[in-house]
């Protein structure tokens, strides 16, 4: 029986380190417009799905808190391409030559946190910006449908003017983890027929989880299995 409770115990601690490095987040230096930009962990995005990002700004040597920032969110297939600055703009196509349009838009500064979240409709773009109290900075859209065709697609944030640190709020279904972990657990000392247990965890994002949320499971499950682990040694101790 020991060795049932402490193999559980094990796949419950092996699940939160699965919730943790579902999504980590990535730290980005930008060196100004179009310098030696940096990207975030790409993230698949279907026909119909959205992703949505927490961008993290940050001051450096050229950028001071409260000063202007800007960083950009691109979609790509490898051979078309989305992309639409914290500034309002976006474009997209095959060249920088393709269609283009501005939104008005207050922009980011260093010291500020945005949610950037990403639509895909067939091949038209729908990206929209929102600082940390909700406002909106701006909505903008790309159409290109009938000019291209997207294939399977990826997106990402691209750093530009200050640094940033991002993580994944919503990610798209195909960027889903299954670990699948077998454990052989015995039968109390007493009994010398051992049965096979094999348990199957999901330690993936769904769609819908935020951040907060695996944070939030993350420590009831750690609490639960040190329990359990406490409670099993304890036992042992009294046998």
């Amino acid at each position: 029986m020991k060795k049932k409770i402490l193999a559980v115990a094990l796949a419950a601690t092996m699940v939160v380190a699965s919730a943790f490095n579902a999504f980590a987040a990535d730290s980005l230096v930008g060196s100004g417009w179009w310098t030696d930009t940096q990207t975030s962990t790409a993230q698949s995005i279907a026909d119909g799905e959205t992703v949505t990002f927490s961008v993290e700004v940050s001051s450096n040597d050229s950028v001071a808190d409260g000063e202007y920032a800007a960083f950009c969110v691109e979609a790509t297939d490898g051979t078309y391409y989305c992309t639409a600055t914290s500034d309002g703009g976006i474009w997209g196509g095959a060249d920088l030559a393709d269609p283009a349009t501005t939104a008005t838009s207050t922009g980011a500064v260093a010291g500020g946190t945005y949610t950037v979240t990403i639509t895909r409709s067939g091949n038209n773009w729908t990206v929209d910006m929102t600082d940390s109290t909700g406002t909106s900075l701006f909505t903008n859209e790309l159409v290109l449908e009938g000019s291209v065709d997207f294939g399977d697609c990826t997106c990402y944030i691209m750093s530009q003017v200050a640094d940033l640190t991002v993580d994944v709020v919503t990610a798209s279904t195909d960027d889903t983890e299954e670990d699948t972990t077998t454990t052989a657990a015995a039968d109390d000392d007493d009994d010398d027929d051992a049965d096979a247990t094999t348990t199957t965890t999901a330690a993936a994002a769904d769609d819908s989880t935020e951040t907060g949320d695996v944070a939030t499971f993350a420590t009831v499950a750690i609490v639960a299995a040190a329990a359990v682990a406490i409670v099993a040694l304890r036992k042992r101790v009294t046998e």
